[in-house]
């Protein structure tokens, strides 16, 4: 498995481990708390990458005040294990609309190459 994979799934068993329902399958049922697809952004030499790792708190389409209580309580808590910014948006998730926060996780990672 990639350092990237698996920095991916350590996320995911942190949040889960304090509470926080999460997957790492993007086909997740909602509502559900997915760490998404990383991006690299950037390099540290030769030795890794700083990759942002996406939390999305995805609520029940279309959306309405039980689904973004229930975001809201999960989005708390991922935010006590991750402190940063996140952001209501409407995420593309198993090719329809969803309600969504998005927190993103920034962690360096280190190429098994070296």
């Amino acid at each position: 498995m990639s350092n990237i994979g698996q920095a991916r799934r350590d996320i995911a068993a942190k949040l889960t481990a304090n509470g926080v329902p999460c997957s790492t399958d993007p086909k997740v049922t909602t509502p559900a708390v997915l760490v998404g697809s990383p991006t690299v952004v950037g390099s540290q030499g030769i030795g890794g990458w700083q990759v942002e790792f996406p939390i999305q708190i995805l609520g029940t389409p279309p959306g309405n005040e039980q689904s973004l209580d229930w975001m809201l309580d999960q989005l708390e808590m991922a935010l006590a294990i991750f402190p940063g910014s996140a952001f209501p948006r409407v995420v593309d998730h198993a090719g329809g609309e969803c309600p969504a926060y998005v927190l993103t996780v920034v962690q360096s990672v280190a190429n098994p190459n070296c």
